[in-house]
């Protein structure tokens, strides 16, 4: 749906419509537009640290696995890599696996 099409059908709502009105000339998509993501791994990595305690602590994190493994972050940079590795930059034990798991070709 496009923009103005999702506008149109959220406008709908009278609430949601006095908060469209509210909002008018800005750009409701500029906060997505200000991250150039070079990568689908990227966005998924990005994802996995917004996860994190808060929008601080995953920028913190994120920064410092682009020191790690590379900026801009691939899966090469994350392969051969150590759970504990993934840790130590301040992720949980779980998005530790799961970037290790998303990191690997499928079978």
């Amino acid at each position: 749906m496009p923009d103005a099409a999702a506008l149109d059908h959220l406008r709908i709502d009278p609430k949601l419509a006095d908060v469209i009105a509210a909002a008018n000339g800005v750009d409701v998509f500029a906060w997505e537009k200000a991250r150039p993501w070079h990568s689908p791994f990227e966005a998924l990595v990005r994802a996995i640290a917004g996860q994190q305690i808060s929008t601080f602590a995953a920028a913190a994190i994120y920064l410092r696995l682009a020191t790690l493994f590379g900026d801009p972050l691939t899966a090469q940079g994350v392969l051969g890599r150590s759970p504990e590795e993934l840790r130590a930059v301040g992720l949980s034990r779980r998005p530790a696996q799961r970037w290790a798991c998303s990191s690997r070709p499928p079978p």
